[in-house]
């Protein structure tokens, strides 16, 4: 297997984000080995420009797998935020095309909160770094200190490694004049504090409201308790013009349901043959009053792929839930798609099967149930306007 190798032969901006974008139309893997979101690169294809810093430069051509290597410092912050991006021009990011490697260090609020203040104190040690906390990471790196993205998933080794992590970080600080770091408030910050933030928005760091725009970059967030947290360092910025938000959604039809489960072990098997079966049996008995388009006809089996997709093989469960969801253009079109596609799930022959009273235990009876109308949200987007009282008048009337 050959592979190609881009170094900087300088101290950065030699080009390699342009370089590796030219090599990777020829490359089946491009894997960034090393460095953080500095400065980053822009590459301009088909007309797009695309900003990277933290990406490998293949994430937006199509077809090839881009990788982020364990000497990569990985700001997770940073990291959503530029996927959020590159997603909103339309470039597909999945776990099919981005790896990243579980030994890959993190770069924690500590070491941008280091960094920055390493950079604007009196104390004689500023080297222009751009404040993003890459070198503080690098320091516990090779400390044999650093947090990884592989010990987000051990709670127990987690909370261990933090704790040895704010056993030099703690001492630095109390030296430096800063505050101390508690265990808590380095467990809640990448976890349940970062999930908030995404909240209904596409970056992490700036949120756009009708009153401005609210800059959390050097916010700094402690966990008080379990229930609380204290934020410090936010702001909030004009951001010239008032904006108003709009939301909507538009009707996308009326939905019925049926809930049931299965524990035939040759049914669990052979569900994926049974569904395609009933699915073009349900477009045979309603053709020539529903066209395919007319309906959608869903299958989510609980207990095997129902929350996120299966990744390798797996054993097959004992017991199975189903949920066969219908949704067409009128109540009574969604209970007849739902009614045929259940019938014939209930009925349905696959390999082996002895019983043919029915191969779904429903917990209820009647099995449907009609859902009523559906919504599509279809409008997330901040306005500019010149008066926004303009837009909404007010009259008040006096009533005796």
């Amino acid at each position: 297997m050959a592979n190609v190798v881009v170094v900087g032969a300088q101290w950065g901006d030699e080009g390699k984000g342009k370089i590796v974008d030219w090599l990777s139309s020829q490359a089946d893997v491009v894997v960034r080995f090393q460095g953080g979101h500095n400065a980053g690169h822009t590459l301009v294809i088909d007309g797009v420009t695309y900003k990277l810093s933290l990406l490998p430069s293949g994430i937006v051509r199509p077809g090839k797998l881009s990788v982020i290597g364990n000497g990569v410092v990985v700001d997770p912050w940073h990291l959503v935020e530029e996927i959020g991006k590159l997603r909103a021009q339309g470039v597909a990011i999945t776990p099919d095309n981005l790896r990243i490697a579980d030994n890959a260090t993190l770069i924690l609020p500590l070491h941008r909160e280091l960094d920055h203040f390493r950079e604007t104190s009196n104390a004689g040690m500023k080297i222009g770094t751009t404040k993003r906390g890459i070198g503080p990471a690098y320091e516990d790196k090779v400390g044999r200190r650093a947090i990884r993205v592989i010990d987000l998933k051990d709670p127990a080794l987690r909370s261990a490694k933090i704790e040895r992590l704010l056993a030099h970080h703690n001492a630095l600080r109390r030296g430096l004049g800063l505050p101390e770091i508690s265990v808590e408030s380095i467990e809640e910050e990448p976890t349940s504090v970062a999930a908030h933030m995404m909240y209904e928005q596409p970056d992490p760091h700036h949120f756009f409201e009708p009153e401005g725009m609210v800059d959390l970059e050097r916010s700094r967030i402690v966990s008080l308790d379990p229930r609380r947290v204290k934020v410090t360092g936010s702001r909030l910025v004009s951001t010239g013009k008032p904006t108003i938000k709009l939301e909507g959604v538009k009707l996308r039809g009326y939905r019925t349901i049926t809930i049931a489960g299965m524990t035939d072990p040759r049914l669990i098997r052979s569900v994926d043959e049974v569904e395609k079966r009933v699915r073009d049996g349900v477009a045979r008995l309603v053709q020539g009053t529903l066209r395919p388009e007319d309906y959608e006809l869903r299958f989510i089996y609980y207990g095997r792929d129902g929350v996120r997709p299966i990744r390798g093989a797996v054993a097959h469960p004992h017991e199975v839930g189903i949920v066969i969801e219908a949704i067409a253009a009128t109540q009574q079109a969604a209970n007849t798609v739902l009614s045929l596609a259940r019938s014939s799930f209930l009925h349905g022959y696959f390999d082996g099967r002895k019983a043919t009273a029915g191969n779904l235990a429903f917990p209820f009876s009647p099995s449907d149930f009609e859902g009523g109308p559906v919504y599509e949200f279809t409008i997330y987007h901040v306005m500019e306007v010149d008066d926004p009282d303009a837009l909404f008048p007010l009259d008040i009337r006096e009533v005796a």
